[in-house]
């Protein structure tokens, strides 16, 4: 069963440092992950292996029986599993621009259980060794320049794909054109809010553990 998770949500909206005719930033609004079908579930992932309902089948072999939602795309659900999506489209006899909502369900060929099983859990170890990473990056970037908070500071060694040098860069040019606009310095979290609608949906989801803490100024 599909249940509350998706895909690990990884990729960052495009790259914030494209600008409009004024020299300000023009992604603040991204929506760019399309294809995702939320997040997957690193930290709690053999759970998430306990909900799928796996069945066998005589054309395509051990499955798991995805339950649609209306967000669903056929290379989210791809990887989702972490399978290939032509594998998805032959077990379903689907387009590739078919509308996956139209199906209560689609099964997801998987090969062997243990495998599968054994791949996603190395699939959430290594997630979670990146988020640490990239969090320790932010703890620093947030100590060598005094004001933003680790959390706004995480938001953008995101968009920056974990590196230090673009993610201080983005920073204080947020900063910068925030007292150009207004004259006044931002909190170090009025910064980060803006920060964070350059990023996907997937990895705004990702994050949403930690919004209480973003957006209080």
């Amino acid at each position: 069963v599909r249940g509350r998770h998706g895909r690990e949500g990884d990729a960052s909206a495009g790259d914030s440092d494209n600008t409009d005719g004024d020299g300000d930033s023009d992604q603040f609004d991204s929506e760019a992950d399309g294809d995702a079908a939320g997040v997957f579930p690193a930290e709690d992932v053999d759970s998430w292996l306990d909900s799928l309902v796996f069945d066998t089948a005589d054309d395509i072999g051990t499955h798991v029986v995805h339950t649609t939602a209306a967000h669903d795309t056929l290379v989210g659900v791809a990887l989702l599993y972490g399978v290939d999506t032509d594998a998805v489209q032959r077990a379903n006899r689907l387009w590739a621009n078919d509308v996956l909502v139209s199906r209560r369900s689609v099964r997801v060929p998987i090969g062997e259980r243990a495998d599968f099983e054994g791949n996603a859990r190395r699939r959430a170890a290594a997630l979670l060794a990146e988020r640490a990473e990239l969090d320790a990056k932010a703890a620093a970037l947030a100590e060598r320049l005094g004001a933003p908070s680790a959390v706004t500071m995480r938001v953008y060694v995101r968009r920056a794909n974990g590196d230090e040098a673009r993610a201080e860069r983005l920073y204080l040019r947020d900063r910068h054109k925030h007292v150009r606009k207004t004259g006044v310095a931002p909190p170090s979290q009025a910064v980060g809010v803006k920060a964070a609608r350059t990023l996907s949906k997937g990895v705004q989801r990702r994050l949403a553990s930690d919004a209480d803490e973003l957006f209080a100024l």
